[in-house]
């Protein structure tokens, strides 16, 4: 007797474990690459072309490739030929039957399921007469009511109720669409058919498109918005049709528009044949742009498809690319190709200010919109050329802890406080005095008029101070990894001396070991081996913090704790990243954990940062720059996890058995 042996199953959240966003924002920001997700040949083991591509009621993703249909259910890829074995060139889902239409070659039919859930083909030339089955190939599918209307250059085959019509107006057929006025077929470049009662007629002339149409899309009311290969965008409304200029008409006409979709973000997605993927937005800017400088595998997109999560899929000349689009996470290099590592960020004077390893690089902040064609985006500041370690406002000066010293920084210009080396960290310990962690202890500054300006090297402490913080009764705590903690008091009147104590395990750490401190709701906490504590003055020991604890755990390495102005604390435990929120309910307040999985592995290990401008964008110090966060989330897409059952098999005998191929009849049947 067969047992049952293996069943795979695949979890669809906008497939790929890329995390749609959370709820909608109040101002969309474009900055930054969002996640892209490149699938190749050796992936998906079918041809390097993919022309087409459809998604059923579970989610699972069809494409249309050279040599076949590839199935892709978030985990699994398969390829299915079609009768001939020639180029797929054309696919679409009909959610009535649950049939997959194809178009190739000579060839038109659909996919569906036998009862043991494996996808069949199913020839639709044998509804032809003999003489009638020769013809190109089939570019276009479209659904239009009960129908199913397949188009090639010269003809137009209709399926409905199991049998076959053919249209076969005169002239060239180069673009057929379905659209909310029916369907709609494009006649010599300049001429648009629309079908009605069984046949075609024109609906309008256009001797200024002179270009072959590559999408058309339902846009705002009742417009339609059609994209053309080589003149740009064009609009039909209110019965006329025109160009729909934008400030970019130039660059479109350039780069070719070989593919268009509306996304579900009311944006728009054109794929070009010579120069990636541009995002355009209702205020027909560009909002993004993708190419293989950044992200996409190669230029040439042949077709754009927005799958029912938001995520963008592009059908390349080489491979398929996905783009989560919706997704609250974007990659920042603001060093270009260089990516250097990131480890401090400030936004001051509306200016945003990002620290790699190899300097400072600085671009206008506005909260919102950034123009992806500005080159270069970023310009690095003068004179700070190498490891970059704290950048830190204090008052009105915005102040560089690097490598070779302290420098302020004053728009493109820099100039050197001190030349102690090694600048971690600053602490304000009053209005007129601020101590600096450096490499090899403490550096006191002083406010002369309105600038920092270098005071004195402090005596009492030689260790490394990259973690410091001042606590609520005025002292400062520095942490060394390796050492221990140390509390210092320090003030004004006997300016040049430290009262320093040392503590350690002895104290009630739970290790000499990876002890450092933080500053949360003005208060020192400090960040162990084993969870967060908090230390008892009238005791001189630290007891675990009952607080974290909850969240935390007792066992847990929490090696960074970040507050920000809405009291939400940004944490790095063991490999985890992620914010403690704070749910306002009047009376009662109740603290959540949002863990952000996303983030896992990105962050630079022993040195994480975390940026928190303000509540919606959140910097993160990354491997290659920075991942910008935004924390309201954007759009409303769907984040539902959905179990997609994808094979059964049965094992006896020494060979396998198919049990279920993963494919319902229809409706989940």
């Amino acid at each position: 007797m067969k047992k049952i042996r293996h069943i795979q199953t695949c979890l669809l959240t906008a497939l790929l474990a890329l995390v749609a966003g959370r709820g909608a924002a109040a101002q969309e920001i474009n900055l930054g690459i969002p996640p892209v997700r490149n699938f190749t040949k050796k992936n998906y083991q079918a041809g390097t072309q993919n022309w087409s591509a459809a998604q059923d009621s579970r989610g699972v993703l069809f494409f249309a490739n050279n040599e076949g249909v590839l199935q892709f259910d978030g985990s699994h890829w398969t390829c299915q030929p079609v009768a001939n074995r020639t180029v797929v060139r054309s696919v679409a889902f009909d959610a009535a039957t649950g049939r997959i239409f194809v178009g190739a070659q000579n060839e038109f039919g659909y996919f569906f399921p036998a009862k043991n859930g494996q996808l069949h083909y199913h020839s639709l030339l044998g509804l032809l007469p003999p003489d009638q089955r020769n013809f190109e190939d089939v570019w276009d599918i479209a659904l239009v009511g009960e129908s199913v209307f397949f188009g090639s250059k010269r003809i137009v085959f209709q399926f409905f109720k199991e049998k076959i019509s053919r249209h076969e107006p005169s002239g060239e057929l180069t673009a057929m669409f379905a659209t909310p006025l029916g369907l709609l077929v494009q006649r010599n470049l300049s001429e648009i058919l629309i079908f009605e009662n069984g046949a075609f007629r024109s609906l309008f002339r256009s001797p200024e498109l002179a270009s072959e149409l590559t999408a058309a899309m339902r846009w705002q009311g009742d417009t339609l918005l059609f994209s053309s290969l080589k003149n740009g965008l064009f609009a039909l409304a209110d019965g006329q049709f025109s160009r729909w200029r934008t400030a970019h008409d130039g660059q479109l006409q350039a780069q070719r528009i070989y593919s268009a979709t509306a996304l579900p973000n009311g944006h728009l997605a054109l794929g070009t044949s010579l120069d990636g993927f541009l995002e355009m937005d209702s205020n027909r800017r560009i909002f993004r742009h993708l190419n293989k400088k950044n992200g996409l595998q190669n230029n040439n997109i042949l077709h754009t498809f927005a799958d029912r999560a938001g995520n963008l899929w592009l059908g390349l000349d080489n491979g398929i690319d996905c783009v989560v689009l919706p997704s609250p996470f974007t990659s920042i290099a603001p060093d270009g190709d260089l990516q250097g590592t990131g480890y401090a960020a400030a936004v001051f004077e509306n200016q945003l200010f990002l620290g790699v390893s190899n300097g400072v690089y600085r671009t206008a902040w506005q909260g919102g919109y950034f123009n992806p064609e500005k080159k270069p985006f970023f310009e690095k500041i003068g004179a700070t050329d190498g490891q970059v370690w704290a950048l830190s406002a204090v008052g009105n000066e915005l102040l560089l802890g690097h490598h070779e010293g302290t420098f302020r920084l004053a728009g493109q210009s820099c100039s050197r406080i001190s030349g102690e080396p090694g600048a971690w960290t600053f602490v304000q310990v009053s209005d007129d005095f601020l101590i600096g962690g450096n490499y090899a202890g403490l550096v006191l500054y002083r406010k002369s008029g309105k600038n920092w300006v270098f005071d004195q090297k402090l005596a009492g402490l030689n260790e490394s101070c990259r973690f410091m913080v001042k606590d609520a009764d005025g002292a400062v705590w520095v942490a060394h990894p390796y050492r221990g903690l140390f509390r210092i008091e320090w003030s004004p009147e006997r300016k040049s001396e430290l009262r320093v104590e040392f503590f350690n395990s002895k104290n009630g750490l739970p290790s000499d070991l990876n002890n450092l401190v933080f500053s949360v709701a003005g208060r020192a906490v400090f960040a162990t081996e084993k969870g967060v504590f908090r230390f008892e003055r009238v005791r001189d020991a630290f007891v675990p913090d009952e607080d974290f604890e909850q969240f935390f755990g007792k066992n847990g390495r929490v090696k960074y704790l970040r507050e920000d102005a809405a009291g939400r604390i940004w944490y790095v435990v063991e490999k985890e990243v992620g914010v403690l929120e704070v749910d306002d309910f009047g009376l009662k307040k109740a603290v959540r954990k949002r863990v952000l999985p996303e983030l896992t592995g990105k962050l630079v290990a022993g040195f994480e940062f975390v940026f928190p401008f303000d509540g919606s964008n959140v910097f993160f110090g990354a491997e290659q720059g920075f991942v910008h966060f935004d924390a309201t989330g954007r759009g409303g897409a769907d984040t539902v996890l959905h179990l997609v059952l994808s094979q059964v098999l049965a094992s006896g005998g020494g060979r396998d058995s198919l049990i279920f191929g993963g494919n319902f009849l229809k409706n989940g049947q």
